[in-house]
């Protein structure tokens, strides 16, 4: 059930080798032309919702790019993600120059100084592209909003289960600014359900503004609204999810885990799922004996630690509220505001990113540990370093 993007053939540290002393890349999409047009409105309006489908063009379904002046690469946001190819016609062929392996639903191509192109799927030039935006940057050091996505480090130091898109700041708030902007760490979010592929980008933007940097893990499941978890479990598969997260832990081997309220924050049904996943998968990713299919491949994986967002018992508050020298004195509680106002569509509903009150972004309980309970209760890595 898992959907797991696969590695970049081209390494991502390469693709933003850029030569020192080159000026930042600046965003050209404006000056392009497309299929031979000035302008195809749904690749360049900015609206995720909207996208552009290709036809066939001799002899492949592409999007044809004149630029004038050399491209230093292009981001492709996708309604249906697929690996891509930059493509060059040389005599009456046309000629693969760069390629991904990636199915980023957000995907940065480096392209070595081209003005005439064309992007087709890499795998299948014959299959159809379907794109909500597109970004042609010069040549130069790439912008910090850029998005070029990187697959996890073997080991991972927070993974955060995530039920929707949104989910991420809302309930818990600075976690991401602070951990995988300000600290570096290595920061995995798994999300288990959306049922729009405009809020998959939005995730992405949100994500990108925290300072995550590795990709997201997309779980795959169907989103539902109930108000327990056993009218949930009637629409998800209760061990297919509990096997899931079993091997997720096993897979990226997480120093520190965290998770929804076990009541599901205002008592969504799919929150509780995650968080009840969450805990049971802490023993049987220990057991051998458990979720076999993964033992050969991972082995086994006892986490160090796991955080449920307000669980009663080892409790800690964060402080979301002090300057973060990576976000330019920005605490991370007002990123995650920033954040939250990437998920577009969520916008106007009855949600924000608030302080304390029920539901407080700020408070966790330690549910699990090997390494003693907190004392200081200041830091989720506490005992970890």
């Amino acid at each position: 059930m898992l959907v797991l993007a696969l590695c970049l053939c081209l390494g991502m540290s390469g693709a933003l080798a850029q030569e020192d002393g080159l000026s930042t890349a600046r965003d050209i999409t404006a000056a392009c032309r497309f299929n031979g047009r000035e302008r195809i409105e749904d690749l360049e309006d900015g609206n995720y919702r909207t996208f552009w489908t290709s036809h066939r063009r001799e002899g492949a379904h592409c999007l044809l790019v004149s630029a004038p002046e050399a491209v230093g690469g292009v981001l492709v946001r996708w309604r249906n993600p697929a690996p891509l190819a930059a493509q060059v016609k040389q005599g009456e062929a046309w000629v693969t120059v760069v390629r991904s392996d990636a199915a980023y639903a957000a995907l940065y191509l480096p392209l070595p100084g081209l003005t005439e192109f064309r992007l087709v799927n890499a795998d299948s030039a014959g299959t159809k592209l379907e794109i909500c935006e597109v970004t042609v940057y010069s040549q130069g050091t790439l912008p910090q909003t850029a998005q070029v996505w990187r697959e996890p480090a073997e080991q991972v130091d927070l993974m955060l289960l995530s039920a929707h898109p949104d989910d991420e700041v809302l309930w818990f708030g600075g976690l991401l600014p602070y951990y995988a902007g300000e600290c570096q760490k290595e920061c995995l979010v798994v999300c288990f359900a959306y049922n729009a592929y405009h809020r998959r980008l939005e995730l992405l933007d949100s994500l990108w503004t925290c300072g995550v940097k590795t990709y997201p893990v997309f779980a795959g499941y169907q989103d539902y609204f109930t108000s327990s978890l056993k009218d949930m479990y009637k629409y998800w598969n209760r061990q297919y999810l509990y096997q899931d997260v079993c091997n997720l832990y096993r897979q990226y081997r997480p120093r520190v885990v965290v998770a929804h309220d076990k009541r599901g924050e205002y008592g969504h049904g799919a929150h509780q799922a995650v968080s009840d996943a969450a805990r049971k998968a802490v023993a049987l990713a220990a057991d051998a004996t458990q979720c076999v299919g993964t033992v050969k491949t991972y082995g086994v994986w006892q986490v160090p630690k796991v955080y449920i967002h307000l669980w009663a018992e080892n409790r800690l508050t964060m402080d979301w509220h002090q300057p973060l020298a990576a976000f330019g004195g920005m605490t991370a509680q007002d990123v995650a505001r920033q954040a939250f106002a990437c998920h577009t569509s969520q916008q106007g509903k009855q949600w924000a990113v608030l302080d304390g009150g029920a539901y407080d972004n700020s408070l966790f309980g330690l549910f699990a540990t090997t390494v003693g309970p907190d004392v200081m209760k200041n830091d989720l890595f506490e005992h970890l370093e």
